[in-house]
């Protein structure tokens, strides 16, 4: 069980008898580990919005010749825009 009261839009990838849940956590994106589905790791946050009114949403994290990505939109909680959708290389 994760225990995070603002978690929304989680993505599930399987991975070498791994599961990573990433989710958004207001304007930060955060990810977990299980092999069991039962019992999860203590979620890292891996993306944290460079402005404080940008909100994450709908993050992906996905494995490349053996690299880590991550993508994810961005909006703004008080203006109607602008959109932003963001790659970043988090790790070997």
């Amino acid at each position: 069980k994760i225990n995070e009261k603002n978690g929304r839009d989680p993505s599930l990838m399987f991975l070498n008898g791994i599961y990573y849940l990433s989710y958004c956590s207001g304007n930060a994106v955060k990810t977990a580990t299980s092999k069991d589905l039962a019992n999860w790791t203590e979620p890292v946050e891996i993306y944290n919005g460079e402005v404080a009114l940008y909100q994450c949403e709908s993050p992906t994290l996905i494995r490349n010749n053996d690299k880590f990505y991550l993508f994810w939109c961005l909006w703004n909680e008080v203006l109607p825009g602008p959109w932003r959708t963001n790659l970043c290389l988090l790790f070997k």
